[in-house]
């Protein structure tokens, strides 16, 4: 009778510890798939920050591509982007 006990709890451990590595495994699946989707989110965003930049570039900024800046001081430089940035909020917030 002890025997047949010992197997009995044995057997519900079994079953037990399958029934808790089948769930682990389906969590980590679970989390992979999360970090699968917020993985092409993130380069989706990325994608989208890149082409929002270089439109924004293209509107507000065309004039710095035609000044040499290294002829120009550090001080002068630092005033022309304050007046540009003040030009920009003035008149395309």
């Amino acid at each position: 009778m002890g025997k047949n006990k010992g197997y009995i709890c044995l057997y519900f451990c079994s079953l037990f510890i399958l029934q808790y590595i089948e769930d682990l495994t389906k969590e980590k699946f679970s989390l992979q798939r999360a970090l699968e989707a917020s993985q092409v989110l993130a380069e989706s965003l990325a994608a989208e920050n890149s082409t929002l930049t270089d439109n924004y570039n293209q509107q507000v900024c065309p004039c710095i591509a035609v000044y040499n800046f290294e002829e120009y001081s550090s001080l002068t430089l630092l005033l022309f982007l304050i007046s540009l940035t003040l030009f920009s909020n003035l008149f395309f917030s």
